[in-house]
């Protein structure tokens, strides 16, 4: 553009009286034409950096996609990784829940543990307090022919137990029995 300007300039008038008129439009026509060769190489080099722009905006274009690309792509690697904590901190909530009830879980069974273990020895402290029993009812059994097994003892004396029970219920109904005719007998011995 300066070059322009420069050859649009006018040369100084003085120089221009003492040229014949077939010399100015000789130097008008080599001004012209450096003006033309001036212009035609801005035009290059407007065009050049008219193509260099855009160039420059296809490569722009082509970032500006890149980079939208990229903030998508990131922007769905953020969603992601927002619902693998989500579901990370669940599978923590759930687990610590699991492991409590668990916890509780043991401590119940350790109660127990401790209840059964008491009964045990409990009953074992019975089992052999009672075992004397239990070798005077297999000696009963070798003794008598009567039983073959202690179990027919056993039987034997519940039914024998059980009869008992029964008889004392008779005895006593008869006994309320003869109380009520004495009281009758009283009662008749007292009117007459």
């Amino acid at each position: 553009m300066i070059l322009i300007l420069f050859y649009l300039r006018k040369m100084p008038e003085k120089e221009e009286d003492h040229l014949t008129p077939a010399t100015k439009l000789l130097e008008k026509r080599r001004e012209m034409g450096e003006v033309e060769t001036a212009l035609a190489a801005e035009k290059e080099e407007f065009q050049m950096k008219m193509e260099s722009l855009a160039q420059r905006r296809i490569e722009l274009e082509k970032k500006e996609m890149q980079l939208k690309e990229s903030v998508i792509k990131f922007d769905k690697f953020l969603k992601e990784n927002d619902a693998k904590l989500s579901r990370a901190v669940k599978k923590a909530e759930d687990e610590r829940d699991l492991q409590k009830a668990k916890q509780k879980e043991i401590e119940r069974l350790q109660s127990e543990i401790e209840s059964l273990t008491t009964l045990k020895e409990k009953l074992q402290r019975k089992v052999q307090k009672n075992s004397k029993f239990n070798r005077y009812l297999e000696q009963s059994v070798e003794a008598l022919d009567e039983f073959q097994e202690i179990r027919e003892v056993i039987d034997r004396y519940e039914t024998l137990t059980t009869n008992y029970k029964d008889l004392l219920e008779i005895e006593k109904e008869n006994q309320e029995r003869i109380n009520d005719s004495r009281k009758e007998l009283n009662t008749y011995l007292e009117v007459y």
